[in-house]
Protein backbone atom coordinates (compact mmCIF):
# COMPACT_ATOMS: atom_id res chain seq x y z
CA UNK A 1 0.00 0.00 0.00
CA UNK A 2 1.27 3.20 -0.99
CA UNK A 3 1.81 6.14 1.34
CA UNK A 4 -0.21 9.13 1.84
CA UNK A 5 1.19 11.78 -0.64
CA UNK A 6 2.31 14.87 1.66
CA UNK A 7 -0.23 17.97 1.25
CA UNK A 8 0.52 21.26 2.40
CA UNK A 9 -3.47 22.03 2.05
CA UNK A 10 -4.49 18.98 4.72
CA UNK A 11 -2.24 19.77 7.15
CA UNK A 12 -3.41 23.40 7.52
CA UNK A 13 -6.59 22.19 7.44
CA UNK A 14 -5.54 19.36 10.15
CA UNK A 15 -4.46 21.99 12.52
CA UNK A 16 -7.71 24.27 12.06
CA UNK A 17 -9.76 20.90 12.95
CA UNK A 18 -7.43 20.30 16.01
CA UNK A 19 -7.56 24.53 17.34
CA UNK A 20 -11.71 23.73 16.91
CA UNK A 21 -11.44 20.95 19.36
CA UNK A 22 -9.25 23.25 21.96
CA UNK A 23 -11.47 25.85 21.43
CA UNK A 24 -14.63 23.87 22.31
CA UNK A 25 -13.15 22.61 25.34
CA UNK A 26 -12.32 25.50 26.62
CA UNK A 27 -15.67 26.82 26.00
CA UNK A 28 -17.11 23.36 27.69
CA UNK A 29 -14.66 24.23 30.65
CA UNK A 30 -15.93 28.12 31.21
CA UNK A 31 -19.31 26.95 31.42
CA UNK A 32 -18.93 24.38 33.85
CA UNK A 33 -17.48 27.02 35.72
CA UNK A 34 -20.02 29.47 35.70
CA UNK A 35 -22.77 26.70 36.07
CA UNK A 36 -20.36 25.64 39.69
CA UNK A 37 -19.97 29.67 40.48
CA UNK A 38 -23.79 30.09 40.18
CA UNK A 39 -24.63 26.63 42.24
CA UNK A 40 -21.93 27.91 44.99
CA UNK A 41 -23.70 31.65 44.69
CA UNK A 42 -27.18 29.87 45.23
CA UNK A 43 -26.03 27.86 48.39
CA UNK A 44 -24.36 31.20 49.81
CA UNK A 45 -27.89 32.52 48.90
CA UNK A 46 -29.87 30.12 51.00
CA UNK A 47 -27.48 29.39 53.79
CA UNK A 48 -27.55 33.44 54.80
CA UNK A 49 -31.36 33.05 54.28
CA UNK A 50 -31.63 29.98 56.53
CA UNK A 51 -29.07 32.08 58.97
CA UNK A 52 -31.64 34.95 58.56
CA UNK A 53 -34.94 33.20 58.92
CA UNK A 54 -37.48 34.63 60.95
CA UNK A 55 -35.62 38.14 61.08
CA UNK A 56 -37.22 40.18 57.98
CA UNK A 57 -35.21 40.21 55.13
CA UNK A 58 -33.28 43.70 54.38
CA UNK A 59 -35.58 46.15 52.78
CA UNK A 60 -33.32 48.38 50.36
CA UNK A 61 -34.70 51.27 52.60
CA UNK A 62 -33.48 49.57 55.69
CA UNK A 63 -29.78 50.60 54.22
CA UNK A 64 -29.95 53.96 55.58
CA UNK A 65 -29.53 54.85 59.62
CA UNK A 66 -29.86 51.91 61.59
CA UNK A 67 -30.95 52.56 65.08
CA UNK A 68 -30.62 49.51 67.45
CA UNK A 69 -33.71 47.39 68.06
CA UNK A 70 -31.61 45.21 70.75
CA UNK A 71 -29.73 47.60 73.05
CA UNK A 72 -29.78 45.57 76.15
CA UNK A 73 -27.35 42.52 75.29
CA UNK A 74 -26.42 40.60 72.57
CA UNK A 75 -28.39 40.19 69.84
CA UNK A 76 -29.81 36.91 67.51
CA UNK A 77 -31.46 36.67 65.30
CA UNK A 78 -34.35 34.95 66.72
CA UNK A 79 -34.40 37.64 69.70
CA UNK A 80 -34.52 40.60 66.44
CA UNK A 81 -37.50 37.97 64.84
CA UNK A 82 -39.35 38.25 68.21
CA UNK A 83 -39.09 42.20 68.07
CA UNK A 84 -40.53 42.56 64.39
CA UNK A 85 -37.20 44.06 63.58
CA UNK A 86 -34.78 43.79 60.66
CA UNK A 87 -30.97 41.73 61.20
CA UNK A 88 -27.55 41.65 59.57
CA UNK A 89 -24.87 39.80 60.95
CA UNK A 90 -22.75 41.98 59.25
CA UNK A 91 -24.07 45.38 60.09
CA UNK A 92 -22.91 47.20 63.17
CA UNK A 93 -26.15 47.12 65.11
CA UNK A 94 -27.03 43.61 63.79
CA UNK A 95 -30.88 43.96 65.14
CA UNK A 96 -32.05 47.28 63.53
CA UNK A 97 -35.62 48.83 63.47
CA UNK A 98 -37.02 48.76 59.74
CA UNK A 99 -38.46 52.13 58.26
CA UNK A 100 -41.86 53.32 59.68
CA UNK A 101 -41.31 51.81 63.00
CA UNK A 102 -43.11 53.88 66.01
CA UNK A 103 -46.22 55.76 65.72
CA UNK A 104 -48.29 57.80 63.20
CA UNK A 105 -50.36 61.08 63.51
CA UNK A 106 -53.90 60.58 64.70
CA UNK A 107 -56.56 62.99 62.60
CA UNK A 108 -55.32 66.58 62.21
CA UNK A 109 -52.78 69.14 63.53
CA UNK A 110 -53.95 71.91 65.10
CA UNK A 111 -52.91 75.47 65.62
CA UNK A 112 -52.60 76.84 69.14
CA UNK A 113 -51.90 80.17 70.87
CA UNK A 114 -48.55 78.72 71.72
CA UNK A 115 -47.06 76.67 68.12
CA UNK A 116 -49.22 73.56 67.65
CA UNK A 117 -50.46 70.19 68.75
CA UNK A 118 -51.34 66.93 67.38
CA UNK A 119 -52.17 63.56 68.42
CA UNK A 120 -49.94 60.41 67.52
CA UNK A 121 -51.05 56.28 67.75
CA UNK A 122 -48.96 52.89 68.01
CA UNK A 123 -49.12 51.41 64.66
CA UNK A 124 -51.23 48.24 64.93
CA UNK A 125 -49.24 44.78 64.69
CA UNK A 126 -45.59 46.29 65.83
CA UNK A 127 -43.95 44.58 68.56
CA UNK A 128 -43.02 46.66 71.95
CA UNK A 129 -40.10 45.37 73.98
CA UNK A 130 -41.79 45.62 77.33
CA UNK A 131 -45.67 45.11 76.41
CA UNK A 132 -46.31 48.08 77.62
CA UNK A 133 -46.84 50.72 75.45
CA UNK A 134 -48.45 54.03 75.33
CA UNK A 135 -51.10 53.63 72.48
CA UNK A 136 -51.91 57.54 72.26
CA UNK A 137 -49.38 60.52 72.99
CA UNK A 138 -49.46 64.10 72.38
CA UNK A 139 -47.56 66.42 70.76
CA UNK A 140 -46.74 69.58 71.68
CA UNK A 141 -44.66 72.26 69.69
CA UNK A 142 -43.86 75.86 71.86
CA UNK A 143 -42.61 78.62 69.76
CA UNK A 144 -40.68 80.08 73.44
CA UNK A 145 -39.06 82.73 71.51
CA UNK A 146 -37.88 83.71 68.21
CA UNK A 147 -34.68 81.75 69.14
CA UNK A 148 -35.76 78.89 71.41
CA UNK A 149 -38.39 76.05 70.34
CA UNK A 150 -39.47 73.22 72.86
CA UNK A 151 -41.09 69.71 71.22
CA UNK A 152 -42.87 68.02 74.49
CA UNK A 153 -44.49 64.25 73.85
CA UNK A 154 -46.48 63.09 76.51
CA UNK A 155 -49.27 60.70 77.27
CA UNK A 156 -52.43 62.11 77.57
CA UNK A 157 -54.07 59.82 79.84
CA UNK A 158 -51.88 59.29 82.54
CA UNK A 159 -49.77 62.30 85.07
CA UNK A 160 -46.29 61.37 84.59
CA UNK A 161 -43.70 62.57 86.50
CA UNK A 162 -42.39 66.42 84.98
CA UNK A 163 -39.26 67.99 85.99
CA UNK A 164 -40.94 70.80 88.27
CA UNK A 165 -38.12 73.46 87.10
CA UNK A 166 -37.05 75.37 85.00
CA UNK A 167 -40.77 77.05 85.40
CA UNK A 168 -42.40 77.47 81.85
CA UNK A 169 -45.48 78.96 80.65
CA UNK A 170 -45.91 80.52 76.73
CA UNK A 171 -49.32 81.68 76.32
CA UNK A 172 -47.95 83.43 72.65
CA UNK A 173 -46.35 82.11 69.94
CA UNK A 174 -43.00 83.73 69.12
CA UNK A 175 -42.84 85.44 65.98
CA UNK A 176 -39.80 85.50 63.10
CA UNK A 177 -38.11 82.80 64.59
CA UNK A 178 -34.74 81.25 63.63
CA UNK A 179 -36.09 77.97 63.71
CA UNK A 180 -39.31 75.53 61.41
CA UNK A 181 -40.50 72.71 62.85
CA UNK A 182 -42.42 70.11 60.80
CA UNK A 183 -44.52 66.74 61.88
CA UNK A 184 -44.26 63.90 58.96
CA UNK A 185 -48.17 61.98 59.65
CA UNK A 186 -47.53 58.82 57.90
CA UNK A 187 -45.01 57.93 60.53
CA UNK A 188 -44.78 60.10 63.39
CA UNK A 189 -41.40 62.05 62.79
CA UNK A 190 -40.47 65.84 63.47
CA UNK A 191 -37.94 67.87 62.12
CA UNK A 192 -36.20 70.98 63.63
CA UNK A 193 -34.45 73.06 61.37
CA UNK A 194 -32.75 76.43 60.46
CA UNK A 195 -35.42 79.13 59.05
CA UNK A 196 -32.63 80.38 56.83
CA UNK A 197 -31.56 77.76 55.29
CA UNK A 198 -33.65 74.71 55.71
CA UNK A 199 -30.44 72.77 57.46
CA UNK A 200 -32.00 70.15 59.91
CA UNK A 201 -30.16 70.54 63.65
CA UNK A 202 -32.52 67.36 64.84
CA UNK A 203 -34.67 64.81 62.56
CA UNK A 204 -36.75 62.17 64.20
CA UNK A 205 -36.53 58.83 62.62
CA UNK A 206 -37.82 55.15 62.87
CA UNK A 207 -37.83 53.06 66.01
CA UNK A 208 -39.54 55.95 68.53
CA UNK A 209 -40.64 53.92 71.62
CA UNK A 210 -42.71 55.37 74.67
CA UNK A 211 -43.13 52.67 77.14
CA UNK A 212 -44.63 52.95 80.63
CA UNK A 213 -40.94 52.77 81.62
CA UNK A 214 -38.94 52.74 78.68
CA UNK A 215 -38.76 55.39 76.05
CA UNK A 216 -36.73 55.69 73.16
CA UNK A 217 -36.11 58.05 70.39
CA UNK A 218 -33.11 58.56 67.17
CA UNK A 219 -32.71 61.50 65.91
CA UNK A 220 -29.93 62.42 62.25
CA UNK A 221 -27.65 65.44 63.59
CA UNK A 222 -26.10 68.23 60.97
CA UNK A 223 -22.67 66.73 62.08
CA UNK A 224 -21.01 64.63 64.90
CA UNK A 225 -19.43 67.88 66.65
CA UNK A 226 -21.01 67.31 69.83
CA UNK A 227 -20.18 68.18 73.11
CA UNK A 228 -21.34 68.01 76.65
CA UNK A 229 -24.11 65.00 77.38
CA UNK A 230 -22.11 65.09 81.18
CA UNK A 231 -21.04 63.72 83.57
CA UNK A 232 -18.38 62.17 82.79
CA UNK A 233 -14.53 62.23 81.71
CA UNK A 234 -14.40 61.65 77.85
CA UNK A 235 -13.24 64.07 75.63
CA UNK A 236 -14.42 67.22 75.15
CA UNK A 237 -15.47 66.48 71.49
CA UNK A 238 -17.36 63.45 71.81
CA UNK A 239 -16.45 60.23 70.18
CA UNK A 240 -19.49 58.39 68.05
CA UNK A 241 -20.24 54.81 68.23
CA UNK A 242 -20.46 55.48 71.88
CA UNK A 243 -23.02 55.39 74.89
CA UNK A 244 -23.22 57.71 77.23
CA UNK A 245 -24.82 56.87 80.67
CA UNK A 246 -26.14 59.22 82.38
CA UNK A 247 -26.97 58.91 86.82
CA UNK A 248 -26.65 61.13 89.52
CA UNK A 249 -24.71 59.04 91.38
CA UNK A 250 -21.85 58.75 93.73
CA UNK A 251 -19.20 57.55 91.40
CA UNK A 252 -15.85 58.49 91.17
CA UNK A 253 -14.06 58.28 87.86
CA UNK A 254 -12.43 55.36 86.43
CA UNK A 255 -9.68 56.01 83.33
CA UNK A 256 -10.92 53.06 81.89
CA UNK A 257 -14.89 54.04 81.72
CA UNK A 258 -14.40 57.49 80.08
CA UNK A 259 -17.79 57.54 79.29
CA UNK A 260 -19.04 55.87 82.80
CA UNK A 261 -21.77 58.38 84.50
CA UNK A 262 -20.34 60.58 87.36
CA UNK A 263 -21.78 63.02 90.27
CA UNK A 264 -23.63 65.17 88.31
CA UNK A 265 -26.34 64.73 84.74
CA UNK A 266 -26.28 67.52 82.16
CA UNK A 267 -28.56 66.03 79.27
CA UNK A 268 -27.86 68.95 77.07
CA UNK A 269 -24.99 68.79 74.35
CA UNK A 270 -23.78 71.92 71.99
CA UNK A 271 -23.52 71.00 68.40
CA UNK A 272 -21.35 72.80 65.83
CA UNK A 273 -22.32 72.48 62.19
CA UNK A 274 -20.20 71.97 59.04
CA UNK A 275 -20.80 76.25 58.66
CA UNK A 276 -19.44 77.12 61.64
CA UNK A 277 -22.70 77.90 63.20
CA UNK A 278 -24.24 76.22 66.79
CA UNK A 279 -27.30 74.71 68.40
CA UNK A 280 -28.35 73.00 71.65
CA UNK A 281 -30.38 70.62 72.50
CA UNK A 282 -31.41 70.00 75.91
CA UNK A 283 -33.80 66.88 77.27
CA UNK A 284 -35.78 68.03 79.90
CA UNK A 285 -35.77 64.82 82.25
CA UNK A 286 -34.81 63.10 85.63
CA UNK A 287 -34.68 59.53 84.92
CA UNK A 288 -31.67 57.45 84.20
CA UNK A 289 -30.86 57.78 80.66
CA UNK A 290 -28.16 56.92 78.35
CA UNK A 291 -27.16 59.03 74.46
CA UNK A 292 -25.95 56.96 72.14
CA UNK A 293 -24.16 58.75 69.25
CA UNK A 294 -23.54 56.72 66.09
CA UNK A 295 -21.50 58.14 62.78
CA UNK A 296 -24.31 59.06 60.46
CA UNK A 297 -24.25 61.25 62.18
CA UNK A 298 -27.06 60.48 64.97
CA UNK A 299 -28.24 60.23 68.51
CA UNK A 300 -30.39 57.88 70.39
CA UNK A 301 -32.07 59.03 73.34
CA UNK A 302 -33.32 56.02 76.11
CA UNK A 303 -34.65 57.29 79.42
CA UNK A 304 -36.47 54.75 82.06
CA UNK A 305 -39.40 57.51 82.57
CA UNK A 306 -41.32 61.02 82.52
CA UNK A 307 -41.57 62.51 79.47
CA UNK A 308 -39.64 63.84 76.26
CA UNK A 309 -39.85 67.60 77.06
CA UNK A 310 -37.19 68.77 74.53
CA UNK A 311 -35.49 72.45 73.91
CA UNK A 312 -33.82 73.67 71.36
CA UNK A 313 -31.33 76.67 71.00
CA UNK A 314 -30.30 78.41 67.39
CA UNK A 315 -27.68 80.20 69.24
CA UNK A 316 -26.01 80.93 66.46
CA UNK A 317 -23.02 81.09 68.00
CA UNK A 318 -21.86 78.53 70.60
CA UNK A 319 -21.50 81.42 73.05
CA UNK A 320 -24.99 82.79 71.83
CA UNK A 321 -25.81 78.93 72.85
CA UNK A 322 -25.08 78.52 76.31
CA UNK A 323 -26.70 82.27 77.18
CA UNK A 324 -29.63 81.12 75.70
CA UNK A 325 -29.57 77.54 77.77
CA UNK A 326 -28.95 79.16 80.63
CA UNK A 327 -31.85 81.74 80.58
CA UNK A 328 -33.79 78.75 80.50
CA UNK A 329 -32.33 76.58 83.76
CA UNK A 330 -30.81 79.57 85.42
CA UNK A 331 -27.33 81.59 85.63
CA UNK A 332 -24.64 80.29 87.05
CA UNK A 333 -23.66 82.18 90.13
CA UNK A 334 -20.35 85.01 89.57
CA UNK A 335 -17.86 83.15 92.49
CA UNK A 336 -16.41 85.27 94.84
CA UNK A 337 -12.78 86.72 93.63
CA UNK A 338 -11.81 84.84 97.18
CA UNK A 339 -12.53 81.48 95.92
CA UNK A 340 -10.25 81.42 92.82
CA UNK A 341 -6.95 81.66 95.29
CA UNK A 342 -4.83 79.25 97.10
CA UNK A 343 -6.72 76.86 98.75
CA UNK A 344 -5.41 73.50 101.30
CA UNK A 345 -7.92 70.94 102.13
CA UNK A 346 -7.69 67.08 103.58
CA UNK A 347 -9.50 64.85 105.22
CA UNK A 348 -8.25 63.58 108.40
CA UNK A 349 -7.34 66.75 110.51
CA UNK A 350 -9.37 65.49 113.06
CA UNK A 351 -9.04 68.41 115.55
CA UNK A 352 -8.87 72.07 115.67
CA UNK A 353 -5.54 72.21 116.89
CA UNK A 354 -3.97 69.79 113.92
CA UNK A 355 -5.84 72.21 111.66
CA UNK A 356 -4.42 75.47 113.01
CA UNK A 357 -1.50 74.03 113.16
CA UNK A 358 -0.68 73.52 109.48
CA UNK A 359 -2.39 76.99 108.83
CA UNK A 360 0.88 78.39 110.79
CA UNK A 361 3.17 76.12 109.46
CA UNK A 362 1.89 77.86 105.82
CA UNK A 363 2.23 81.18 107.63
CA UNK A 364 6.00 80.50 108.59
CA UNK A 365 7.55 79.13 105.66
CA UNK A 366 5.70 81.73 103.40
CA UNK A 367 3.48 79.37 101.27
CA UNK A 368 0.66 81.68 99.79
CA UNK A 369 -3.16 80.35 101.59
CA UNK A 370 -6.04 82.25 100.70
CA UNK A 371 -8.43 79.98 102.45
CA UNK A 372 -8.67 76.40 104.64
CA UNK A 373 -11.14 73.84 104.77
CA UNK A 374 -12.08 70.80 106.40
CA UNK A 375 -14.07 67.70 106.00
CA UNK A 376 -16.71 65.63 107.39
CA UNK A 377 -14.03 64.76 110.77
CA UNK A 378 -15.33 68.51 112.16
CA UNK A 379 -18.70 67.67 112.77
CA UNK A 380 -20.20 65.18 115.61
CA UNK A 381 -21.12 61.84 114.99
CA UNK A 382 -21.00 62.95 111.26
CA UNK A 383 -24.15 65.15 111.72
CA UNK A 384 -25.11 68.05 109.43
CA UNK A 385 -25.12 72.08 111.33
CA UNK A 386 -22.72 70.31 114.03
CA UNK A 387 -19.21 70.62 115.42
CA UNK A 388 -17.19 67.92 117.66
CA UNK A 389 -17.42 69.75 121.23
CA UNK A 390 -14.24 67.73 122.11
CA UNK A 391 -12.13 67.68 119.11
CA UNK A 392 -13.30 70.71 117.07
CA UNK A 393 -14.08 72.91 120.59
CA UNK A 394 -11.56 75.57 119.41
CA UNK A 395 -12.77 75.69 115.75
CA UNK A 396 -14.63 78.78 116.33
CA UNK A 397 -11.27 80.62 117.51
CA UNK A 398 -9.77 79.13 114.17
CA UNK A 399 -12.08 80.82 112.07
CA UNK A 400 -11.36 84.01 113.75
CA UNK A 401 -7.61 83.70 113.43
CA UNK A 402 -8.21 82.85 109.85
CA UNK A 403 -10.25 86.09 109.33
CA UNK A 404 -7.35 88.27 111.30
CA UNK A 405 -4.94 87.34 109.07
CA UNK A 406 -7.36 88.20 105.80
CA UNK A 407 -8.24 84.69 105.22
CA UNK A 408 -11.36 82.36 104.82
CA UNK A 409 -12.96 78.94 106.11
CA UNK A 410 -14.91 76.65 104.39
CA UNK A 411 -16.66 73.12 105.68
CA UNK A 412 -18.01 70.85 104.54
CA UNK A 413 -21.74 70.09 104.19
CA UNK A 414 -24.12 67.31 103.46
CA UNK A 415 -27.68 67.18 102.34
CA UNK A 416 -28.18 64.00 104.62
CA UNK A 417 -29.86 64.97 107.72
CA UNK A 418 -29.77 62.19 110.12
CA UNK A 419 -32.89 60.41 111.49
CA UNK A 420 -31.91 58.42 114.05
CA UNK A 421 -31.83 61.01 117.15
CA UNK A 422 -35.48 61.03 119.38
CA UNK A 423 -37.42 63.66 118.74
CA UNK A 424 -36.33 67.40 120.06
CA UNK A 425 -32.09 66.05 120.53
CA UNK A 426 -31.90 66.91 116.23
CA UNK A 427 -33.37 70.57 115.70
CA UNK A 428 -32.62 70.18 111.37
CA UNK A 429 -34.43 66.44 111.21
CA UNK A 430 -37.69 68.17 113.31
CA UNK A 431 -37.77 71.23 111.66
CA UNK A 432 -37.45 69.38 108.16
CA UNK A 433 -40.30 67.48 109.78
CA UNK A 434 -42.61 70.52 110.30
CA UNK A 435 -41.79 72.25 106.70
CA UNK A 436 -42.69 68.59 105.21
CA UNK A 437 -39.74 69.24 102.93
CA UNK A 438 -37.98 65.92 102.83
CA UNK A 439 -37.96 63.30 99.76
CA UNK A 440 -41.41 61.20 100.43
CA UNK A 441 -41.79 57.13 99.81
CA UNK A 442 -44.81 55.92 98.32
CA UNK A 443 -46.90 56.07 101.81
CA UNK A 444 -46.27 59.44 101.83
CA UNK A 445 -43.19 59.04 104.88
CA UNK A 446 -39.78 60.16 104.42
CA UNK A 447 -37.82 58.19 102.88
CA UNK A 448 -34.95 57.23 104.95
CA UNK A 449 -32.00 55.51 103.54
CA UNK A 450 -27.98 55.58 105.00
CA UNK A 451 -24.64 57.84 104.30
CA UNK A 452 -22.36 58.67 107.13
CA UNK A 453 -23.88 59.71 110.08
CA UNK A 454 -26.35 56.12 109.48
CA UNK A 455 -30.09 56.53 109.01
CA UNK A 456 -31.27 59.90 106.82
CA UNK A 457 -33.74 61.68 104.92
CA UNK A 458 -33.04 64.14 102.21
CA UNK A 459 -34.71 67.59 101.89
CA UNK A 460 -36.52 68.01 98.55
CA UNK A 461 -35.11 71.27 97.15
CA UNK A 462 -37.71 71.39 94.59
CA UNK A 463 -40.38 71.51 97.15
CA UNK A 464 -41.60 75.30 98.02
CA UNK A 465 -40.23 75.24 102.02
CA UNK A 466 -36.92 73.91 100.92
CA UNK A 467 -35.23 76.61 100.72
CA UNK A 468 -36.16 78.66 103.45
CA UNK A 469 -35.65 75.40 105.43
CA UNK A 470 -32.09 75.13 104.27
CA UNK A 471 -31.18 78.77 104.69
CA UNK A 472 -32.45 78.58 108.08
CA UNK A 473 -30.05 75.67 108.81
CA UNK A 474 -27.30 77.42 107.87
CA UNK A 475 -28.21 80.99 108.84
CA UNK A 476 -28.10 79.41 112.27
CA UNK A 477 -24.68 77.32 112.30
CA UNK A 478 -23.19 80.14 110.71
CA UNK A 479 -23.84 82.53 113.81
CA UNK A 480 -22.24 79.32 116.03
CA UNK A 481 -19.25 78.79 113.49
CA UNK A 482 -18.31 82.27 111.15
CA UNK A 483 -17.68 80.05 107.85
CA UNK A 484 -17.09 81.91 104.70
CA UNK A 485 -18.48 79.06 102.03
CA UNK A 486 -19.57 75.44 101.99
CA UNK A 487 -18.72 72.69 100.40
CA UNK A 488 -21.40 70.60 99.20
CA UNK A 489 -21.06 67.12 98.95
CA UNK A 490 -23.15 64.10 98.46
CA UNK A 491 -25.55 66.05 96.85
CA UNK A 492 -26.15 63.31 93.71
CA UNK A 493 -27.78 62.46 96.39
CA UNK A 494 -25.67 59.80 97.63
CA UNK A 495 -27.33 56.61 99.21
CA UNK A 496 -25.37 53.89 100.75
CA UNK A 497 -28.49 51.58 100.34
CA UNK A 498 -30.19 50.58 97.40
CA UNK A 499 -33.52 52.73 97.61
CA UNK A 500 -33.70 52.65 101.04
CA UNK A 501 -33.55 51.05 104.55
CA UNK A 502 -36.28 48.81 103.62
CA UNK A 503 -35.14 47.77 100.31
CA UNK A 504 -36.76 49.18 96.84
CA UNK A 505 -40.24 49.08 95.92
CA UNK A 506 -41.66 46.37 94.22
CA UNK A 507 -41.85 46.50 90.55
CA UNK A 508 -45.23 47.67 88.52
CA UNK A 509 -46.55 49.64 85.88
CA UNK A 510 -48.85 52.75 85.73
CA UNK A 511 -49.88 55.32 87.87
CA UNK A 512 -49.00 53.84 91.07
CA UNK A 513 -45.19 53.69 90.64
CA UNK A 514 -45.55 57.81 89.75
CA UNK A 515 -45.26 59.34 93.14
CA UNK A 516 -47.74 62.38 93.39
CA UNK A 517 -45.50 66.18 92.92
CA UNK A 518 -45.87 68.69 95.50
CA UNK A 519 -44.73 70.94 93.37
CA UNK A 520 -47.04 70.58 90.05
CA UNK A 521 -45.61 72.67 86.98
CA UNK A 522 -47.48 72.40 83.31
Amino acid sequence: MKAAKYSPLATEDLRVVKQGERIRRRDIVIVVLVAISSVLLLLITALFLVRARGARAIDPVAESPRFDCYPEGVATDKLCEARGCYWDSSSSPMCFYGPGFGYEVNGEIQNTSYGYTANAVWKAGQVAPFDAIVQTLRVDVYYDTPYRVRVKISDPSLDRYEVPWPPRSVSNKALDTLYKVSIETETFNFTVSRADSGMPIFSTGTGFIFEDQFLQISALLPSSNIYGLGEHTSRLRLPTNTTLTMFSQDTPPIPAKPTEHLYGVHPFYLGLEQDGRAHGVFLLNSNAMEAQLQSYPSITYRTIGGLLDFYYFLGPGPDQVIQQYTELIGRPYLPPYWSLGFHLCRWGYMTANNTQAVVNRMREKGIPQDTQWNDIDYMRSNLDFTFDPVRYAELPSLVDDLHHYGQKYVMILDPGISSMLPPGQYAPFDDGLKSNVFVMNSTDQPLIGAVWPGSTAWPDFTHPNASSYWANQISQFQSEVAFDGLWIDMNEPSDFVDGSNYGCPPFTTGASTIPPSRNKVT
